[in-house]
């Protein structure tokens, strides 16, 4: 496995792994998701070889918030740990940073993975968190 940092997939690779992991609906809202991982601020991606098995995406200023953005392991890479893997380097290298956000399905997997990982629902911070999505994209 070949770990990548900030070496930016291309549209193709990302789209084959967006729909592998069932993110269609995604890809239907973002046409150029190519262009947003390089604007992000950080980008880790795994390899088997040359195929591109897992990528995370970190958006932010680096010093007073991080947002980390789609975390995806294709399927038949999955229970493996590389996605705990890619959350460590993420909260690792951003470990001085005051907030690390994240947005997640919610259902008891995703909860129990990213507690295990350190975080806490907004409402146990005494915080509150909104949306605004464009549904017209």
């Amino acid at each position: 496995m070949n770990l990548e940092k900030n070496f930016i997939p291309t549209q193709a690779e990302l789209v084959e792994l967006y729909k592998q992991v069932g993110w269609d609906f995604y890809m239907e809202k973002v046409k150029n998701i190519h262009h947003c991982y390089k604007q992000a601020l950080c980008v880790y991606t795994l390899r088997d070889n040359d195929k591109l098995v897992a990528t995370i995406r970190v958006i932010g200023d680096g010093i007073s918030i991080i947002y980390i953005q789609d975390l995806l392991v294709h399927p038949d890479y999955q229970r493996q740990g590389l996605a705990t893997k890619l959350m460590n380097l993420v909260l690792k290298e951003y470990e001085n940073c005051y907030q690390k956000v994240l947005i997640s399905e919610d259902d008891e997997t995703h909860r129990n993975f990213y507690k295990k990982l350190g975080f806490h629902f907004l409402a146990e911070a005494n915080c509150i968190g909104f949306i605004n999505l464009n549904q017209s994209v």
